[in-house]
């Protein structure tokens, strides 16, 4: 039966010295390379070494080991079997490319934006599958993540299978960012956020099961994503590349990209299969690492009001103001002005999509803000773009995912949801769930917050639950709701009920004329945060 793989195994490939009482090993140092100076406690993994003083925990030790097998790598020995994939010299040199003799493997190493090794891919020899040895090993207690190569800023993002593909497709498409996924599980929230916000987005992906599982769950995270395959008879791109050369790959690519949403051969059969991908190599990070993640959003988008990146709804009974506030909100926001005695922390363009208001009301309302309005505020009404958006269609989706893709809003206003989808029921949870998860996609896709427009239903004597319970449809609604304002209208002044995840309870008061505007009146409420 086979033993758990651990770090502890990998030092044995080290030439390791044990002591006798196997409770403790010595190695060479990988900060100063003394023999046998580095001790290493078998119990829990913590180290020092004797000579430099170089010492940590397991992550530490992990982080070393990779190290050193970069630098025992000998990329000149690994070079025919790369260069037999197709592959050209300047990309095995720039990927560090080579072969390691103690596992005797191939190996391809990660590396993160500051050019540091986080992984090592230790790919078998031709002929793997024998006694149970498994294609590709890694680092154990390193959560596998996606192998990137290219400009992390680039404006097209080109998504593969595997490092080979990745490289292959980067050797033939260099001004992209390519991303090779270890596995169809890694489609998730980790990958959408490790995306540009402004990249264009394209996958090629492998004949097989797993490439269609990948398909799947792709087209449903990234609505606008154009999808390509090698011909059936090719098992992926990097069998296209040995075969045709580097010119082949690139018009795979330049196809698909001028396709209005590629599609490569998947057959049918395999689109709908289950998918064999081990989902097990995927690995959940310590809270520790997890803090040290960089933060690339603030907390608030407009101060104590909206939180910033967040899916939420702006809500009120019927003849509320709901559209004449977020419109005048989306102008604060896109000229970074104070908005009711609030301030906008991440002012940037705004992308206000109508669907209830004549264009003409529309205009005129703007006008009494801005008489020539901003370039920063964009307007997407079915008379100026010819255009309804239709939350529950793949093809309009896609249509509102590229003009997020082009104008890179802060915010995107979508008024009102009962205009925006063909659903017989509102009180369906699971179809309104499906809606809600794709703006939620799109949100983390394009790092933008995402402000619905809806009703309240009426409130009576039976009914005096919080603001969000009262929202027409299922409670999948409030339960999705991520920042809230619930709007009651008292004669010219309209009450304001905020909720976020951050806090709850403040009600704030302002009030409308054509000529001022919404201004501050007052606020009050207990603000009941998290930890309250």
């Amino acid at each position: 039966m086979k033993t758990k793989f651990n770090v502890i195994d990998w030092l044995r490939f080290l030439h390791i010295n044990w002591r006798d009482d196997g409770k403790e090993v010595r190695i060479e140092c990988f900060a100063c390379g003394k023999e046998e100076h580095l001790y290493i406690n078998t119990d829990d993994n913590t180290f020092i070494c004797f000579k430099c003083g170089v010492s940590g925990g397991e992550q530490a030790l992990r982080e070393g080991i990779l190290k050193a097998v970069v630098t025992q790598t000998a990329t000149k020995v690994g070079l025919d079997y790369f260069i037999s994939r197709g592959l050209q010299l300047n990309i095995v040199a720039s990927a560090t490319l080579g072969y390691y003799d103690r596992l005797n493997r191939y190996t391809i190493p990660y590396y993160n934006e500051k050019n540091e090794v986080t992984n090592i891919s230790f790919r078998a020899l031709n002929g793997f599958g024998d006694n149970d040895e498994k294609k590709y090993l890694r680092m154990p207690g390193v959560a596998s993540t996606p192998y990137f190569l290219g400009n992390r800023t680039a404006n097209m993002v080109i998504i593969t299978e595997g490092e080979i593909d990745a490289l292959t497709i980067h050797q033939a498409f260099p001004e992209a960012l390519v991303c090779g996924l270890p596995g169809a599980s890694f489609v998730n929230d980790s990958l959408i956020a490790s995306l540009p916000a402004a990249g264009q987005i394209i996958g090629i992906l492998d004949n097989d099961n797993a490439g269609a599982t990948a398909i799947r769950k792709l087209r449903t995270r990234i609505p606008s994503i154009r999808i390509g395959s090698v011909e059936s008879k090719y098992k992926d791109v990097n069998d296209l590349l040995v075969a045709e050369g580097p010119d082949a790959v690139r018009r795979l690519i330049q196809t698909v990209l001028e396709s209005k949403s590629g599609s490569g051969p998947i057959s049918e059969s395999n689109e709908n299969s289950e998918s064999r991908v081990d989902s097990k190599s995927f690995g959940p990070i310590t809270s520790r690492n997890y803090l040290l993640l960089p933060d690339e959003h603030k907390t608030w988008l407009i101060d104590g009001l909206w939180l910033d990146r967040s899916l939420g709804f702006v809500a009120g009974e019927p003849k509320a103001m709901k559209s004449m506030f977020t419109l005048h909100l989306a102008y604060h926001v896109a000229a970074g002005k104070t908005f009711v005695n609030k301030q906008v922390l991440h002012p940037g363009p705004v992308l206000l999509v109508q669907e209830e208001d004549m264009d003409l009301t529309i205009k005129t309302r703007l006008r009494r803000i801005n008489a020539v309005g901003t370039d920063n505020l964009y307007i997407w009404t079915p008379g100026s773009v010819g255009e309804h958006v239709r939350l529950d269609s793949d093809d309009s989706m896609e249509k509102l995912d590229d003009a997020i893709r082009e104008i890179q809003p802060v915010l995107v206003i979508l008024d009102p949801l009962a205009n925006m989808h063909q659903l017989e029921n509102e009180n369906d949870a699971a179809s309104i769930n499906r809606m809600l998860e794709r703006l939620r996609y799109v949100r983390d896709l394009r790092k933008c917050s995402i402000m619905v427009v809806h009703h309240l239903r009426k409130e009576n004597m039976h009914d005096r639950g919080m603001s969000g319970q009262r929202m027409r449809g299922s409670s999948v609604l409030h339960a999705k709701s991520e920042s809230a304002l619930y709007l009651e209208k008292w004669g010219d002044l309209l009450r304001i009920s905020i909720e976020t995840k951050m806090q709850q309870g403040r009600v704030l008061e302002v009030r409308y004329n054509e000529l001022t505007g919404f201004t501050f009146e007052d606020e009050h409420g207990a603000g009941v945060g998290e930890n309250d």
